[in-house]
């Protein structure tokens, strides 16, 4: 391909290079020039123009950006159409991505006019997510260059695929001693429910035990007969030597020991080992937090069907440490990590307090779904997930709210200006936090579709030290609600007059927004009408969510 600057009439045929403003309008560059193109820009005194021509020997930057990406195509991803010389590639379906980084190198040093950029390895990705795109920098490269490049990844398996996540069957086991607190058990079955949601797995099997290798053994060899694919054990007392109890246990129990710690860190004290053929994972205390850790990087590969070795193991050392470092200067109008250290303490605010005018005479909290009412079911998603107290706004029909949520674990909070909009709930609910309180997670009544696992997620997001302080839930790359909110802006949103939300105050910060991409379709789905609420249908609305919804007997 030649390019540079030429007379304007040697131009048919060309490919501009640099953008022009002609008759008041801009011609983009890489457009091919026609004959009634050139004289135009010749009636109006354009004597050179830059431009690329191609040769017989060249591939045009489309063509050439497509025959790359087919090549490197893999499972589970699919190639688009290719234009201004990229070409991506999309995940089919949910599930982990899988690259071949030495094959991905290999093509990038052909030569600088070949491109290939993609997620990180082992990545979690979701149906529609852009996974790699490939980028032919000039108008058009050589053939012999381009058959180059394709020859370095044509031969065995394409170095990028998705895999999809296997829906495994997992027994859990946790040990306790005296002086073990329950509230950690049932963290610990709360934050493990949910990450095996997340990949589309289930817990089918638990049990609590004494902390004591016998104990542990004998739930092993019980789990053996069941069909499970994943054993995890979560100790009162963390692994530290292949003689201790768990480690001793799966032994005892027939099994073997692959290997014990990782340089991840929080995770380093995470045991791999099989039983029969079943994976038996003895697990780090930290999977009791809803923050990431190693735990979740040989969780989510096992979930998508890869075996785990111990080689690979320890190979995640570059990246181990949880979390990384701030990629980019931040704005000094931003929360400082120090002013939201210490425990994360979060606080759920159910908005209740609506008039619920749009429903028409029927209060579409009471609303029936299943055995339980809308409000019910909301409420009842978050006593299952990781946030640390309930509030709930009431406003409207304020007794019947307190009626309907008898016996459940709330703080009540009045709102007596409930008529003046949403703003009023907001503020009424927010001052009365309590000072411990790291974040608020702002949740809507009318959205009893979104499970502990969605919540759970939003809360693993949050993390000051990069300031990710503003977690906004996606399905399919769409905003849904609730949004989990640091403390550090309650003030500025108990300013909002009216009856709106919040939503403006996410455009001022998008530094401090990360969007957390979820499985299920419950954070955009409300019932704000009964239109809606009939369209949509409890049956479908249940199938498409991760909720568990109580049906009558």
């Amino acid at each position: 391909m030649k390019f540079g600057r030429i007379p304007t009439a040697e131009g048919v045929g060309a490919i501009l290079g640099a953008p022009l403003s002609v008759l008041g309008k801009k011609w983009k560059k890489g457009r091919e020039l026609t004959r009634f193109d050139i004289e135009v820009l010749l009636s109006q005194n354009f004597d050179s123009i830059v431009v690329a021509r191609m040769e017989d020997s060249d591939v045009s930057e489309d063509a050439a950006a497509e025959a790359i990406a087919r090549v490197i195509c893999g499972d589970g991803l699919e190639v688009r159409s290719a234009a201004t010389g990229r070409c991506n590639l999309y995940a089919k379906h949910r599930g982990l991505l899988q690259l071949r980084s030495d094959r991905i190198h290999a093509i990038n040093s052909v030569n600088e006019a070949f491109t290939i950029a993609t997620l990180p390895n082992y990545s979690t990705v979701y149906a529609g997510r852009l996974v790699v795109s490939v980028k032919i920098i000039p108008y058009a490269v050589d053939r012999t260059l381009l058959n180059e490049c394709i020859t370095e990844v044509s031969f065995g398996v394409p170095p990028i695929n998705v895999f999809k996540f296997q829906s495994l069957s997992i027994g859990l086991i946790q040990t306790q001693t005296d002086w073990f607190a329950r509230k950690l058990l049932d963290k610990g079955k709360s934050m493990l429910e949910s990450r095996a949601g997340l990949v589309e797995s289930e817990i089918t099997e638990y049990d609590v035990c004494e902390h004591h290798e016998d104990a542990v053994s004998e739930l092993i060899v019980e789990y053996g007969k069941k069909n499970l694919d994943l054993i995890l054990v979560l100790g009162a007392s963390a692994i530290q030597d292949r003689e201790d109890v768990i480690p001793k246990a799966i032994v005892n129990a027939g099994g073997r020991i692959d290997h014990l710690g990782m340089p991840v860190d929080p995770g380093n004290l995470l045991l791999t080992a099989k039983y029969r053929k079943i994976d038996v994972l003895g697990l780090p205390g930290c999977v009791r937090s809803p923050k990431r850790n190693g735990f979740d990087f040989v969780f989510e590969r096992l979930a998508a069907g890869l075996e785990v070795l111990p080689e690979d193991i320890m190979h995640m050392g570059i990246g181990g440490i949880i979390p990384e470092p701030p990629k980019r200067p931040v704005r000094r109008t931003v929360v400082e990590a120090s002013e939201l250290s210490g425990e994360m303490n979060v606080a759920a605010i159910v908005l209740a307090a609506g008039q619920s005018t749009r429903m028409g005479e029927q209060n579409k909290l009471f609303l029936k779904m299943g055995e339980r009412s809308m409000i019910q079911q909301v409420v009842a998603n978050l006593a299952d997930s990781a946030v640390d107290r309930v509030f709930v706004v009431t406003g409207h029909e304020r007794e019947r709210v307190r009626e309907e949520l008898q016996g459940a674990s709330v703080t009540f909070i009045h709102n007596s200006e409930y008529a003046k909009g949403l703003s009023t709930s907001l503020r009424t609910a927010l001052a009365q936090l309590p000072k411990k309180t790291t974040a608020a997670l702002i949740c809507l009544g009318d959205m009893p579709f979104v499970g502990s696992v969605n919540v759970n997620a939003l809360i693993s997001a949050f993390d000051p030290a990069n300031q990710q302080t503003i977690c906004v839930p996606t399905f399919r790359g769409k905003r849904g609600n609730p949004v989990l909110w640091g403390r550090n802006y309650f003030q500025q949103i108990m300013e909002i007059q009216g009856d709106v939300g919040a939503k403006h105050i996410i455009g001022e910060y998008d530094n401090c927004v990360v969007e957390v991409e979820m499985r299920d379709i419950g954070v955009l789905t409300d019932f704000d009408t009964p239109e809606a609420y009939a369209e949509y249908g409890f049956k479908h609305a249940k199938e498409d969510s991760g909720v568990t919804v109580e049906e009558p007997s």
